[in-house]
């Protein structure tokens, strides 16, 4: 959700949650200065007119031998097994990506609790320079139990 008041980006987050994805639209765009993009159930993405606007294709992370097209993707499947053993606990997963000198290009996901000292495990991703911790502090989610896992990035920043 993107408005320039913080309250009714709150309030019609919420709003948005109850109406279907068209009727949201809808709302979105009778407002001035409101943009949003919707996840759906399916996992389809529906943005409003000017949401577009707001997204930042950074070319510099895309290796130079690479075109960033329209369609550019990057997906990442995995699965976290649930070994056999009384005592299990989620593990933390970090997944970036790196430039071929070993530089953080872009943390894709952190699934990890960032104020213990178990996330130091990480040791390959902990090394890595360049971490904003201001974004990996508020977007860092709690680890996810054992399943199938798919991750995309289209090469936005």
């Amino acid at each position: 959700m993107i408005s320039k008041n913080a309250n009714q980006a709150d309030a019609l987050s919420t709003t948005l949650m109850v109406l279907s994805p068209d009727e949201g639209i809808a709302l979105i765009e009778s407002l001035p200065d409101t943009e949003c993009l919707i996840v759906c159930d399916n996992s389809e993405l529906k943005r409003s007119s000017g949401f577009d606007a707001y997204v930042f294709k950074d070319t510099s992370l895309i290796p130079y031998h690479t075109t960033l097209t329209e369609d550019f993707e990057l997906q990442v499947d995995f699965e976290i097994n649930h070994p056999d053993a009384r005592r299990y606990e989620r593990p933390y997963v970090a997944i970036w990506i790196e430039d071929s000198d070993g530089r953080l290009v872009k943390t894709l996901c952190l699934w990890a609790q960032i104020d213990t000292n178990y996330v130091k495990k990480l040791s390959r991703w902990i090394r890595l320079k360049d971490k904003n911790w201001g974004v990996i502090n508020a977007l860092s989610r709690a680890t996810r139990k054992p399943g199938k896992y798919s991750l995309v990035w289209d090469g936005t920043n």
